[in-house]
């Protein structure tokens, strides 16, 4: 090969690594984000599910087991990835007038409020949205498990 060539051939690959590097998606900030604050401050759950709202509180400023793991686990979650900014159907995941709705209060102050959609098809993952805000969020499945821990313990006699 001529130097000519090789000289040719070397500015078609530098043209095809600034290309690569120009149009590389920018990464999202949502994901890795932590999904809920601090939740010390915490007296109060609240879930509704479909037509039934339940609630634990703090007894003597603790919560039993299955909320305090519930807590640890919202205070542990991140933001996986932001599934769509603004769905055209929330119902796709689980979410709008079908989803689970969690409410965290330290007294009358609302500390986290989210809808909890249906798992993601791995079953890793569970869809969540943010009270007013419209994207559907991806969270490790912990969430739901927790939640479900928290239901089974306010439904046993």
């Amino acid at each position: 090969m001529t130097v000519r060539g090789t000289v040719g051939l070397a500015l078609i690959f530098l043209a095809l690594v600034v290309y690569l590097v120009e149009t590389r998606p920018a990464p999202a900030s949502a994901p890795s984000a932590a999904l809920a604050p601090s939740l010390a401050e915490a007296t109060r759950v609240e879930i509704v599910e479909h037509d039934r709202t339940g609630a634990v509180a703090t007894h003597d400023g603790q919560f039993d087991e299955a909320a305090t793991g519930l807590l640890r686990a919202l205070e542990s979650l991140r933001v996986l990835a932001v599934i769509a900014s603004h769905p055209e159907d929330p119902g796709m995941y689980g979410c709008g007038a079908a989803a689970v709705r969690l409410r965290v209060l330290a007294g009358e102050r609302t500390l986290v409020a989210l809808e909890i959609g249906d798992a993601n098809p791995a079953g890793t993952g569970v869809y969540v949205r943010r009270e007013g805000d419209p994207a559907v969020l991806l969270v490790g499945a912990l969430l739901r498990w927790e939640l479900e821990k928290v239901v089974r313990t306010r439904s046993a006699p």
